[in-house]
């Protein structure tokens, strides 16, 4: 496999047992923060299908350090949201750096963060290693130049590479845009994109999952 992103539309896919993933960080918000803000049409839920089909199945689910920022960021905006409204207010008139100073609230985010890490890691026990060094921030830069990611997910996009991680389950549709990985979707945008481009592969069916050997993947 080279260049552009291949695509597979998992509302179609049986995953198999010798797949490695990773779970992109959206992903785990959906399955591991009970008040993350749900998608219209309920796509949250067609993720989280997948992902039990996919456990079921046996395949290797991965995490990374680096998503415990976005986990974060995300529970305390969300947590802030929640309390102003509760307190009659606008997310404006609640600024993130005013909220973390409220003692009950901090300790709430404090839990809800833990326990959505723990989550995180009992659903994909398997962890990245990532080294962030000079050279790999210079390869990434010149990513940047031609995959239209942000710095963030190009970040991901090279911890795939230095794991041996060729899958990603994502509903970002940037990641469409990035070479030598394989897409896991419902984004229908994203699959109507990879059919106009050639690059929308085939489902696994559950004939392939039963059959799988060791050394089979997409």
């Amino acid at each position: 496999m080279s260049d552009a992103a291949k695509v597979i539309n998992i509302e179609h896919d049986h995953p198999l047992p010798t797949d490695r993933i990773l779970i992109d960080s959206q992903i785990l918000v959906w399955l591991c923060y009970a008040n993350s803000p749900k998608q219209r049409d309920k796509i949250d839920q067609v993720y989280e299908k997948y992902v039990k089909r996919a456990c079921d199945a046996g395949v290797e689910f991965w995490h990374c350090p680096l998503q415990l920022s976005e986990l974060g960021h995300t529970i305390e905006r969300q947590e802030r949201d929640i309390y102003a409204s509760s307190s009659g207010k606008t997310p404006e008139q609640v600024p993130l750096k005013t909220f973390r100073y409220l003692p009950r609230q901090r300790k709430k985010v404090a839990d809800l963060v833990e326990a959505a890490w723990g989550s995180v890691k009992e659903l994909a026990p398997n962890c990245t290693e990532f080294v962030l060094t000079s050279d790999e921030v210079d390869k990434s830069l010149k990513r940047f130049e031609i995959e239209r990611l942000d710095v963030y997910d190009l970040f991901f996009v090279e911890v795939m590479e230095q794991n041996g991680i060729p899958i990603i389950l994502s509903a970002d549709k940037d990641f469409v845009y990035a070479t030598n990985i394989i897409l896991l979707t419902a984004n229908l945008d994203v699959i109507d994109l990879a059919k106009s481009e050639n690059r929308l592969l085939n489902p696994r069916t559950f004939a392939d999952q039963k059959n799988a050997r060791p050394n089979d993947s997409v």
